[in-house]
């Protein structure tokens, strides 16, 4: 599930990760993810999944 974030300026692919947010750039602004679903897994949402993986996240 994503929600804009108008009040926050990131550029196209940067991310923005905290204890309890993840948000994305977008060419129109950016994004807030509140939940999300790895491949294989249950989906989860973005506290918990920070909580599992925290900023040792790799980007492609």
């Amino acid at each position: 599930m994503l929600d804009p974030v108008s009040s926050l300026s990131l550029l196209p692919g940067e991310v923005k990760i905290d204890k309890k947010s993840l948000q994305v750039g977008s060419g129109k602004g950016a994004l807030e993810i509140f939940s999300l679903q790895l491949e294989g897994r249950n989906q989860v949402s973005a506290p918990e999944f920070l909580a599992g993986f925290g900023t040792s996240l790799t980007f492609f």
